[in-house]
């Protein structure tokens, strides 16, 4: 293929060249490279010197069907971790010897056995998100190249509204995935459950949210300071005449991807609890499973009779969802 019959190169932007229209190499994505040949093709007045060299690399289907291996797994990876943490969370709480038992294992036994489908499900729908994301960030790529400024920008919008989407996707699978080691439903049915509960207890999840949030702030800013400052005190301790910066470089690595596992796994925790104390208490199972931190508050909750707007609102929710009563838990 030949370059454009102008006498502008195609990467040049100059006076000369501010008509925008795209040369031949560079209008897909990603852009071909230029080289001018020794030996001109002259069509009248038109002298043709530059030739079009094929990109260093280029997408094709294997490349989008890798990518979409690469997600899904990525995301059957992290809803497999979450979903484990929660069923040990799980067996911790309804465990009549807390810090003995194992829960671990067990809890390895019963993913493997009953839930892979459905982490596979959900990590699915998240995958698609994602993909859909990065391939209308190829065609923004694409209108780009092409100079079509309409189209970029729509893509731009499209792709936040997508971003929007996916964390939406995420907070809702992840409390599914939460009900799922709690209840053992299915995917689908763990979503609806975990919908309801959180409407019906809007108040606390806002509350925990944030109070969580600055707590993971300062977790995570102690965990990390800790480690890049016992690290710097060790070397400077160890090997005073060598510079410190890339040891230190490397523990600021380090810690900060202890301090993210670390906060990420006490989230999690936190709440799994919170949605394990609050289906205790609807369901008026009794103080007895619950930890001893706990017990007098969901006790003063079973002794106390609910009136005035709580009490119509919880009846309203009620006859909205599936919350159950007491004739359907006996």
């Amino acid at each position: 293929a030949y370059g454009s019959a102008t006498s502008c190169a195609f990467w040049e932007a100059g006076d000369e060249c501010v008509d925008g229209v795209p040369g031949k190499c560079r209008g897909v994505w990603p852009p071909g490279s230029v080289w001018k040949d020794t030996e001109c093709d002259v069509d009248g007045d038109s002298v043709r010197c530059w030739r079009c060299a094929l990109p260093q690399y280029n997408f094709d289907t294997r490349f989008f069907f890798s990518l979409f291996v690469f997600l899904w797994d990525n995301a059957f990876l992290i809803a497999f971790s979450q979903m484990l943490i929660s069923t040990c969370v799980a067996h911790w709480w309804f465990s009549h010897q807390r810090g003995y038992s194992r829960v671990i294992l067990p809890s390895l036994r019963m993913l493997f056995r009953y839930h892979l489908g459905s982490i596979m499900l959900g990590s699915f729908m998240v995958a698609v998100v994602q993909f859909a994301r990065i391939l209308l960030k190829y065609f923004e790529k694409q209108a780009s190249a092409a100079k079509n400024q309409v189209v970029m920008y729509l893509l731009k919008a499209l792709q936040c509204v997508l971003w929007a989407f996916e964390k939406c996707i995420k907070f809702m699978s992840k409390n599914a995935y939460i009900q799922i080691a709690l209840t053992g439903r299915c995917f689908c049915s763990a979503a609806k459950a975990a919908y309801y509960l959180i409407l019906r207890n809007f108040v606390r999840f806002g509350v925990v949210a944030s109070l969580s949030f600055f707590v993971h702030i300062v977790g995570f800013l102690f965990i990390f300071s800790f480690t890049v400052v016992t690290g710097y005190m060790s070397v400077r301790a160890m090997h005073s005449d060598v510079s410190p910066f890339i040891p230190v470089l490397s523990y600021a690595f380090l810690g900060y991807m202890m301090a993210s596992m670390f906060m990420s796994v006490l989230s999690l925790a936190v709440d799994t609890s919170l949605q394990l104390f609050i289906i205790c208490e609807e369901m008026q199972t009794g103080s007895e499973h619950c930890p001893e931190e706990l017990r007098h508050a969901l006790a003063q909750y079973e002794s106390k009779e609910t009136t005035g707007f709580a009490a119509r609102t919880k009846g309203f929710l009620k006859s909205m969802t599936f919350m159950p009563s007491n004739s359907a838990r006996e």
